[in-house]
């Protein structure tokens, strides 16, 4: 089946399920979709201030490129990376607007995913040991009309374990499981304030209409072709999710080729897919959801 479920979490989140929904969107005159409608999120306004508001969350429906989550030099976690979102390379490369001084830039990221730039490329951060050759275009930059209508909303940034169901990723997610004695010495933050991430593991458990998938999204041998055949956010290859794992400091859940969602090192290359929150007064003009070569 494919369509809207409330799922069975303590928010009631709307959420499209199975294959092939009719979640479609143009976005940035590019093709994105629609994982749901999502209660309780706190949104942050230009004037810091916050309230609570339901949002619409989507994805890029490609990803931009194959990229590290985090690298780090081969002092700090032997070049693996640091499982920590508001210090990762990915976050900077996503979210520098190319603003002097912003927050989300630093002095080798001048200019990110939300800069004004449309075209040439750059090189993002691709290995272990702070490697830096994956090429990224400027043409897949969101253009500045569209970034106004992305919300800055706080993510939860809480570790999870292994072999979690949906429900339970959900809850870790909100959760403050992070690594208590990180080797690296970053502070672990449990949540971060910003405009662009990734999917959650629990995205991607709700996202499907399989129960063994919700029940265990990191089964390798219980209906894990199912979980994938029947999960629109599958993108037949692997992509990182923004979770981290609680028990080291460079490990980060992804959703792999396999269909299954395991823990990969911060520095290993999987797809980026972007998502966002849409801004409360944003209006969807119209259309049925379906994709170009559905309609």
């Amino acid at each position: 089946k494919n369509g809207l479920e409330v799922d069975k979490t303590k928010d009631e989140n709307l959420r499209y399920v199975g294959a092939n929904p009719n979640n479609y969107l143009k976005f940035n005159n590019e093709i994105w979709r629609i994982i749901g409608i999502f209660n309780n999120i706190t949104s942050i306004d230009e004037n810091d201030k916050e309230m609570k508001e339901s949002l619409v969350k989507i994805v890029r429906n490609d990803s931009l490129g194959n990229y590290s989550w985090d690298t780090s030099e081969s002092s700090i976690n032997g070049g693996w990376g640091v499982n920590e979102w508001s210090q990762a390379d990915l976050m900077y490369e996503l979210n520098c607007d190319g603003s002097e001084n912003s927050k989300y830039c630093r002095s080798d990221i001048g200019a990110g995913y939300l800069s004004n730039l449309t075209s040439g490329t750059t090189y993002w951060f691709n290995g272990s040991n702070n490697s830096k050759n994956g090429t990224y275009d400027y043409g897949k930059n969101i253009k500045s009309k569209s970034i106004d209508k992305v919300a800055i909303v706080r993510w939860n940034l809480g570790g999870a374990t292994y072999g979690a169901s949906a429900l339970n990723s959900y809850n870790q997610e909100r959760s403050t499981t992070l690594i208590s004695t990180p080797s690296d010495n970053v502070p672990r933050n449990n949540t971060w304030d910003g405009k662009i991430a990734l999917i959650y593991p629990s995205d991607y458990g709700y996202a499907s209409t399989n129960t063994a998938c919700r029940d265990n999204m990191n089964s390798k041998t219980n209906d894990v072709y199912n979980c994938k055949n029947e999960n629109w956010l599958f993108n037949s290859a692997n992509q990182w999710t923004l979770l981290p794992a609680s028990g080291d400091a460079s490990s980060v859940f992804a959703v792999t080729l396999q269909g299954y969602v395991g823990g990969g090192i911060a520095y290993y290359t999987c797809r980026v897919r972007p998502v966002l929150f849409l801004k409360s007064d944003v209006v969807i003009a119209g259309g049925t959801g379906e994709s170009i070569e559905n309609a």
